[in-house]
């Protein structure tokens, strides 16, 4: 059996392996002083680590390991390790179906107040959409808005910051007056953008409502009801291709992303930007039946939450789980000017981790 260490001071119980403990002694020859980045490898570490001596005092722990390594792990240090174990270990997201009142909060109080900026970003975290009212009408605000966040903008081919009004030289439908089904942007990335903003600058026109979807719901939803269906979607890889004059963009991946354990972590669906499916895929009938069910899903009002982005209102969208989409609007009379960029879900939880003391700082 692996050799452990045991130690109880003030309350604080740790129970681990000797490598794991000898891998976070924080000295100057196992840390960078400083940067707290690690300079022991594992491959230093003996295969028959254990410890030779400890000593508990109500400061922390010394312990002294058989290859005559000595190592103090502090009180502070210990408390830190173990937030540090379970980060990111316990989060279960809320799905939500049609009806779902989407979490809405006012753009000054969002800045003013740091309780409220947590609760809204952690809603974010959980739900996968933020409503966000009172924005500046200004072009580019999306972008200050992040970089005021302190999160950066993920780049792509096409535009840093995407301008959306109705235009007849538009590169994809997001320029029409069409409905727009419900999607998920960028599916022609391996890794798609995992966080979008779409912020209204003015919106005049006659329909045009948002459309959106909680995509890990309604996966979910497919595999309890056909389980076939669902393994069909998570494992045969599917094109999809977006494209302009200067900007060329194509993955094959498949339609859901699931994790270890199994839970959906990631669905990329974008009917507008499907390219056809090689002929020799042995389930290429399986594929299309799982793909209209779950299109069929999609589609149907009991899953959708509809709401009108007036200016000045901006969505916030996990990209790779909340598909988006628009009704139709009267087309170029229409003062319907739309702004959007894309950043990654992992650096706004990163902000809300520190807002939170969950992340050391």
């Amino acid at each position: 059996m692996a050799s452990r260490v045991s130690v109880l001071i003030d309350g604080l119980s740790l129970d681990a392996p000797a490598t794991w403990l000898r891998l976070q002694c924080p000295c100057a020859s196992c840390f960078v002083p400083g940067i707290g980045e690690r300079r022991l490898t594992l491959s230093e570490v003996p295969l028959d680590l254990a410890v030779a001596d400890q000593f508990v005092d109500d400061g922390g722990v010394t312990v002294i390991w058989n290859d005559g390594h000595t190592s103090r792990y502090d009180m502070a240090l210990l408390r830190l390790l173990r937030l540090v174990e379970r980060r990111r270990m316990q989060h279960e997201p809320r799905l939500w179906s049609g009806g779902h009142e989407l979490p809405t909060v006012d753009d000054g109080a969002f800045w003013g107040d740091d309780a409220l900026r947590s609760e809204a970003l952690a809603s974010y975290r959980d739900e996968g959409v933020l409503v966000v009212t009172g924005m500046s009408t200004e072009p580019g605000e999306c972008g200050r808005w992040l970089e005021r966040l302190g999160v950066a903008i993920r780049e792509v081919p096409f535009a840093r910051i995407h301008d959306i009004e109705y235009s007849l030289d538009g590169y994809n439908i997001a320029f029409t007056a069409d409905p727009l089904p419900p999607h998920t942007d960028l599916a022609s990335y391996t890794w798609p953008p995992s966080g979008q903003l779409l912020a209204m600058l003015q919106n005049s026109a006659d329909g045009g409502d948002s459309i959106v979807v909680d995509g890990w719901n309604v996966v979910d939803q497919l595999r309890a009801d056909d389980p076939a269906a669902f393994t069909v979607l998570a494992e045969v890889p599917v094109p999809h291709r977006i494209y302009s004059d200067e900007g060329e963009t194509f993955s094959r991946q498949p339609i859901v992303r699931v994790d270890p354990a199994g839970a959906v972590v990631g669905v990329r669906y974008s009917n507008q930007t499907l390219q056809p499916l090689p002929l020799d895929e042995p389930r290429l009938d399986e594929w299309y039946s799982a793909y209209r069910a779950l299109t069929e899903r999609i589609l149907d009002s009991g899953n959708q939450v509809h709401r009108r982005l007036d200016a000045g209102q901006m969505l916030m969208v996990h990209g790779h789980r909340v598909l988006h989409g628009r009704t139709g609007f009267s087309g170029a009379e229409a003062r319907r000017h739309l702004q959007d960029a894309y950043f990654e879900f992992d650096d706004v939880v990163n902000r809300l981790d520190r807002l939170e003391g969950v992340a050391p700082t």
